[in-house]
């Protein structure tokens, strides 16, 4: 009787694995499909797009805008004296750190990485910044553009980052630069 039940048991056992392996027969194949697809696709696209496809791109054939190369070089002669380097269109997220432990990490990235500032004057020993320069023309009239100035400024306001809008116009006058930054570059404390 013992032998009967053993041959039973082991025959429910023999039904159980074949089924499990059966399944995992059957996931191996779809996923080896999956790949075969991907792999298929990633060959009939091989090469860079922008190269391969018919897209209209080009070098652009000035950095800044005219306004901004007016105000940048402006800037330059205003702070020749001091002892910092000036950054022009830095990302946010390269300026300021969020934690990457922090809650909605992803989230907060994403909102900055694709925001940048117009200017950065660093020290020019340890580049660490000591304040920030938005050259605000007419688009920061725009409500979206609005919006994206109220995010930033509050977000350099908790850094305790000073930021500097300055309204852009025609011409820029070396003094009206300087007074219009109340220049301070004392160094920020690293160590």
């Amino acid at each position: 009787m013992e032998n009967i039940i053993a041959i039973i048991f082991l025959f429910f056992l023999f039904k159980l694995y074949k089924k499990i392996f059966n399944k995992i027969k059957i996931f191996l194949k779809e996923n080896l499909e999956k790949k075969s697809a991907r792999e298929k696709t990633i060959e009939e696209n091989k090469g860079d797009m922008f190269t391969e496809r018919p897209v209209h791109i080009y070098k652009k054939k000035y950095f800044f805008t005219k306004n901004e190369n007016l105000f940048f070089r402006t800037l330059q002669e205003a702070l020749k004296e001091e002892n910092v380097i000036i950054l022009s269109k830095v990302r946010i997220i390269d300026i300021i750190s969020i934690p990457e432990r922090q809650k909605n990490f992803i989230y907060y990235f994403n909102k900055l990485k694709a925001k940048h500032i117009d200017f950065v004057v660093c020290d020019k020993d340890y580049f660490s910044p000591i304040y920030c320069i938005e050259l605000d023309d007419k688009s920061h009239l725009r409500e979206d553009r609005i919006q994206r100035d109220i995010l930033v400024n509050e977000i350099f306001k908790k850094v305790e980052m000073p930021l500097i809008r300055i309204k852009a116009k025609e011409s820029y006058e070396v003094n009206e630069i300087k007074e219009s930054l109340n220049i301070t570059t004392e160094r920020t404390e690293l160590y």
